[in-house]
């Protein structure tokens, strides 16, 4: 008996560790298959983007990051000390190992070629670097696609401007010299002039503009045979500062002519460089999101459209219209279809309350307007954003710039619209956290805009300037006296910011969703810092940040 009981004790022990055992392998087999579905949906969740910079600049680091933050997506950027500063070139060696290095952790790539090839933007004015060297930098970009040729890498690259960089007061005069000589050259009917200021130019100084041009061209040409292989998968060419004729456009038509049919959908050709970067990471969240957003463009006049603004080579629609195209949106002229409401400030406006009092009708409808700002070079029409700042919603803005050229403005304003609808589009599919906190960076961003546009650059800059001129200082080389400057900047800055938040955003409501029916209300604005990262005038840097009131 006692045998029957020890056997049936030893086989009930058994069948216990075999149900244990296989319970054990399907939770197991579960969580397993749990975690490659969520590994497989992460990139919807929480896409990561690896993010090589044109250089070190915020409008090439931080709004980047900030953008990024609007729909929880994470960018993965080198450190500070391999991507240069200003003229000093960043380390091309160190950021393609790690570039390779990141790879298999990142969902897709977003690469500037001027960064990895010559070391950023000021350094791709340079003839630093051999034409064979520059070549032998950008195989980097075919050895990724061949380790992982199902990741997406997104391409941006300038094209020369007219003019080398202005390092300080001093050079000013062969900067606009060269400029002049390089519109000419480029010009039916000018070859007179073009004679007379090649003349006028130091032999051997033009003699390495022209290599430079003629080295850049060769890697742009490049790139566009980089498309046709497969190893790009999108690539938007920069125009930056030129003018409606020159140089630029013999160097523009030749890569027009070597985009064939087939890869015309993989190119853009923009005006305006500091913006690529934002283009393609809001192109990148657009593709990953499945997101196509309908645009409607509105105009201030029916002028706006056909005109070149200053800097610019192309109209004003031509222009809008290849920036949405590169970032993957959709153009109509249906107000039912359109997601959001485009509008376009120009010359053609000085009174702009009427095109103010337009945009007040249309957020009625519940639908975001962004705001572009090109009236005037470099900063913001001061009426023009006072009158908005008085009398539109702020929650109703999904963003605003005017910052430098048109073309920048106009890739940086599409960018954060874009950003903030395709958060609009997941709501779904976040929590009641992650809600809150990405409309939180969207507010911060739309205030950062505003302040350092209107605040910085339209209120502070020019009388700045020649202050510090005055003072004997270059506002292009600030040098030891930066920190000085730095001060009286932070100052500024801080009563623009006070006027602004007060006016415009403090108790306002930034909303949740499309029905307006949950909302985040800004309560207080952090204090922040004030920085000249280039130790000149003409960049700085802020980061502001709210207090929250949560629904």
């Amino acid at each position: 008996m006692f045998k029957k009981q020890r056997v049936y004790s030893l086989l009930l022990a058994f069948l216990i560790l075999g149900i244990v055992w296989v319970s054990y392998n399907v939770i197991s087999y579960q969580e397993n298959s749990k975690s490659t579905q969520a590994k497989e949906n992460d990139i919807s969740i929480r896409p990561r983007l690896l993010y090589v910079p044109l250089d070190d600049r915020p409008v090439s680091t931080e709004v980047p990051k900030q953008l990024g933050n609007i729909t929880g997506m994470e960018l993965v950027l080198p450190p500070n000390e391999w991507i240069g500063h200003f003229e000093t070139p960043g380390n091309t060696k160190a950021l393609s190992h790690w570039v390779l290095e990141q790879a298999e952790n990142v969902d897709g790539f977003v690469l500037s070629s001027d960064m990895l090839v010559y070391g950023g933007l000021v350094a791709s004015r340079t003839g630093n670097l051999s034409q064979e060297d520059a070549m032998k930098n950008l195989l980097l970009l075919k050895t990724i696609k061949k380790l992982f040729p199902e990741k997406p890498i997104y391409v941006y690259s300038s094209l020369l401007r007219l003019a080398p960089t202005a390092r300080d007061e001093s050079y000013m005069e062969a900067y606009t010299n060269i400029r002049k000589w390089a519109i000419a050259k480029g010009t039916d009917g000018k070859e007179d002039e073009a004679s007379r200021l090649e003349n006028e130019l130091d032999s051997e100084f033009l003699a390495h503009y022209k290599d430079i041009r003629k080295r850049n061209t060769i890697i742009n040409e490049t790139l566009i045979s980089f498309v046709k292989e497969g190893t790009i998968d999108y690539l938007i060419y920069g125009q930056d500062d030129a003018a409606k004729f020159g140089l630029h456009k013999q160097e523009q038509e030749s890569l027009k002519n070597s985009i064939t049919e087939n890869i015309k959908q993989n190119v853009s050709l923009l005006s305006g460089t500091d913006e690529m970067a934002s283009l393609l990471i809001s192109r990148f969240a657009v593709e990953v999101y499945n997101v196509t957003p309908n645009i409607q463009v509105v105009y201030d006049s029916p002028l706006a459209p056909s005109w070149i603004p200053p800097m610019e080579y192309v109209e004003m629609k031509e222009n809008i219209t290849e920036h949405i195209r590169a970032i993957g949106g959709r153009m109509t002229e249906n107000s039912t279809e359109a997601d959001f409401y485009y509008f376009v400030k120009t010359k053609y406006t000085p009174e702009s309350r009427s095109f103010v009092h337009k945009m007040k009708e249309y957020t009625n409808e519940e639908k975001p307007i962004a705001i572009v700002d090109t009236a005037i070079i470099n900063k913001a029409s001061s009426m023009f954003v006072e009158d908005i700042l008085h009398n539109v919603d702020m929650g109703s803005i999904s963003a605003y710039s005017g910052w430098n050229t048109a073309g920048n403005s106009i890739g940086l304003s599409l960018s954060t619209a874009i950003m903030r609808e395709v958060y609009l589009e997941t709501t779904d599919d976040k929590t009641m956290e992650q809600k809150v906190e990405q409309t939180k960076h969207h507010a911060e961003l739309v205030f950062r805009s505003f302040l350092i546009d209107y605040g910085y650059k339209t209120n502070a800059y020019t009388w700045l300037s020649e202050e510090i001129k005055e003072n004997g200082d270059d506002p292009l080389a600030l040098g030891d006296a930066t920190k000085k400057y730095e001060a009286q900047v932070q100052d500024i800055l801080e009563k623009e910011a006070a006027f602004i938040f007060k006016k415009a955003f403090e108790e306002k409501h930034f909303y949740l969703s499309r029905n307006h029916k949950a909302s985040i209300i800004i309560d207080k604005l952090s204090p922040f810092s004030a920085t000249l990262p280039w130790n000149r005038l003409f960049e700085v840097d802020i980061n502001p940040s709210f207090i929250i009131k949560e629904p």
